[in-house]
């Protein structure tokens, strides 16, 4: 059983996108490999699967490139969807994804678009005879000076995508017998997301016009009328909104919004925007759940399908994380009533419906123990079109999680999950194994029902796994969810030191054999624990905060982070920032620790690592800094897959040095 090592990766096959056609007889969706030579990029195909025959069939065929978002036609006069519009990034790369039409009858993959910066979040017409987009238009630019970027916005640089004060995304469309696109908007700051009306003569667009875009995170709902070129602002918001959906009838916008009233531990809602009247109204309201997946999972392609939804019966379906799982919700138009669609467990990834026959559902699913899979949901009968899984783990069979209900010291019940080893080959050691607490980030993320494949790699290691959701997580209400906000390092604190108290009660762990590590947030944790307590012989702090004053300032959204979780600014509130810096405690750091940490890192930039790394050097600890270039702050999700399996094999080698390796010392 030793076979199961962190270059299992590159075997790795993450299913996503499942999209229904509209007439319900095909579905469509995205199959991402790693690229076999080199194994430094991915590869993704569009696959469609024949509901009538059973039949899986390869679309497109390219050895390099990636795909995504895939967009079925709308049904035409004679009952058929005859395109399927999707990205791509096949030819240059550099120049980012552009819009593809595939003819679902048979040929070739059309190229419709060569905008600079790549094209996103297309759309189809509700006629199907355009396709809607965003993209940055070409602009006039004053003459530069090579190598001197000038800055105007607070908000111009952003995890993953680098710096974009010059991405000012705006909607073009184009038709399917027009060979260029046309900028339909051509605003002073970028639209975030839009739709269009039934009768094609409207955009509605989320942005928020003026200086303040980008400082304040107030959001606004705006109508764009397509011939007069005149905006008029239909909504204020008073936070994000994003995912907008139009009724079927274009009498309602549904969308998510987060209005922030406590801060960013507010859930996310279900709002429903009446276009005649203007009243809005919250249909998740008395439903104590944050819409859409918060689950952790290293083993995964994000989908784009996670709702608002209308589906063809007139009711809202939408993606929420509910405890230690993710499932399917619908709510009718009036928020009157909810109710659960897929059963309570694992993680629903993504889902899509069919506009001619309401019976039928498409969703994407993965457990603790199984990677994504397609599914079929037809009545009360669902059956399983893929098996991945099988061909990735062969020989290989995942342990579930134990699960323990813990009453914390205030009185607060929390679900702490552990998993032993996996059984050793050749083991004769029969005493108390050691274990790594993991630590999620956010901190208002989840773990639960979804594969971790560094979890079953640590107890493949010998190395026991616990992991739980403090008080901040998603998926338990909001009570709990901003029970953190302006006391980071407290009841979350004991909450994990509690969550470790009640596995090492159960009798398998070596209480002088632990480490910790986290990401992010975790991060955060791993470096604020190490220096409160000596009670960790390893610990591997990843993508972390060490200082809170420098972050409010050098990530990309730490001026609005730090105002809501510390409080105020730096220059207002000092003394807290630093109180609440686990670079204030760096004395008290005794812990052998390994730093792993991003350098296009915008989320938490690298700078937060090499202050702890310097101070802890300074101080004399024992400590290895590990940077990945060309890397940003998903690095563990969706990095490149030789940098995946570095890290990987350097957390495992880290905490068998300390924990399996080493003497073992008291104290």
């Amino acid at each position: 059983m030793k076979w199961l090592q962190p270059e299992i990766l590159y075997r790795a096959i993450f299913l996503s996108e499942p999209i229904l056609a509209p007439d319900g007889k095909r579905l469509a969706y995205l199959r991402t490999r790693i690229e076999p030579r080199e194994k430094k990029s991915y590869v993704s195909d569009l696959w469609l699967y024949d509901l009538p025959n059973r039949r899986h069939q390869r679309l497109t065929f390219h050895t390099r490139a990636r795909v995504s978002y895939p967009r079925w036609q709308p049904l035409q006069k004679d009952g058929r969807s005859h395109y399927l519009a999707f990205l791509s990034e096949r030819g240059e790369p550099k120049q980012g994804a552009q819009l593809w039409l595939l003819p679902t009858e048979g040929g070739e993959a059309q190229k419709r678009t060569d905008l600079e910066g790549g094209v996103r979040r297309p759309k189809w017409s509700p006629t199907g005879q355009k396709i809607f987009f965003l993209g940055t238009p070409k602009t006039k630019e004053r003459t530069k000076t090579e190598g001197v970027t000038e800055i105007h916005r607070i908000f111009y640089k952003l995890n993953g995508a680098g710096w974009i004060e010059q991405r000012n995304d705006q909607v073009f469309s184009i038709a399917l017998d027009h060979k260029k696109p046309k900028l339909l908007t051509d605003l002073e700051v970028p639209v975030e997301d839009y739709t269009v009306s039934l009768d094609e003569k409207y955009l509605y667009l989320v942005t928020r016009l003026g200086e303040e875009y980008g400082r304040v995170p107030q959001r606004s709902l705006y109508r764009f009328n397509l011939q007069r070129k005149e905006i008029t602002e239909i909504l204020a918001f008073s936070g994000p909104i994003w995912n907008l959906s139009l009724s079927p009838d274009g009498t309602f916008l549904v969308f998510y919004g987060n209005p922030l009233t406590h801060g960013f531990g507010t859930r996310s809602q279900v709002y429903r925007l009446d276009l005649s009247t203007g009243q809005l109204r919250s249909l998740t309201a008395h439903f104590d759940r944050s819409v859409g997946n918060a689950l952790n999972s290293d083993f995964r392609v994000p989908s784009s399908l996670q709702g608002p939804t209308w589906g063809p019966d007139d009711w809202i379906y939408f993606l929420a994380t509910d405890g230690p799982v993710c499932s399917l919700f619908r709510v009718d138009p009036d928020g009157h009533t909810i109710e659960r669609i897929t059963p309570p467990k694992g993680s629903v990834e993504g889902f899509s419906l069919a506009q001619a026959d309401p019976t039928l559902l498409a969703f994407a699913w993965m457990s603790f123990t199984q990677p994504t899979e397609l599914y079929l949901r037809r009545g009360d009968k669902t059956r399983q079109i893929t098996r991945v899984g099988k061909r990735i783990f062969r020989g290989w069979q995942f342990q579930k999680p134990r699960k323990l209900n813990v009453t914390a010291s205030d009185g607060q019940e929390l679900q702490v999950f552990y998993l032993p080893p996996y059984p050793q080959k050749d083991s004769k050691e029969s005493r108390p194994a050691p274990a790594v607490l993991e630590i999620h980030g956010g901190p208002r993320t989840t773990y639960g029902d979804a594969l971790m494949l560094e979890f079953h790699l640590l107890a493949a290691a010998g190395l026991g796994v616990i992991f739980t959701n403090p008080r901040g997580s998603e998926g338990f209400g909001e009570e709990f969810s901003t029970a953190v906000s302006k006391h980071y390092g407290e009841r979350d604190f004991q909450d994990l030191m509690e969550a470790v108290d009640a596995v090492v009660h159960q009798g398998w762990v070596d209480p002088d054999r632990l480490g910790v590590t986290g990401g992010s947030y975790g991060g955060f944790m791993t470096n604020w624990i190490i220096g409160h307590t000596h009670r960790f012989k390893a610990a591997v702090t990843q993508r972390s905060i060490s200082n809170f004053v420098s972050f409010f300032g050098t990530a990309d959204i730490g001026y609005r982070f730090a105002e809501f979780e510390i409080g105020e600014t730096p220059w207002e509130n000092l003394e807290e920032y630093w109180k609440r810096s686990p670079l204030a405690y760096v004395k008290e750091i005794q812990t052998p620790l390994l730093i792993i940490h991003a350098e296009q890192d915008l989320r938490c930039p690298i700078e937060q690592a090499e202050q702890l790394f310097v101070a802890l050097k300074y101080l004399g600890r024992e400590v290895v800094f590990v940077r990945y270039a060309d890397e940003n702050h998903d690095l563990s999700r969706s990095g490149k897959p030789h940098h995946r399996v570095d890290r990987l094999q350097r957390i495992i080698a880290w905490m068998k040095k300390y924990l399996l390796d080493s003497p073992i010392k008291s104290g």
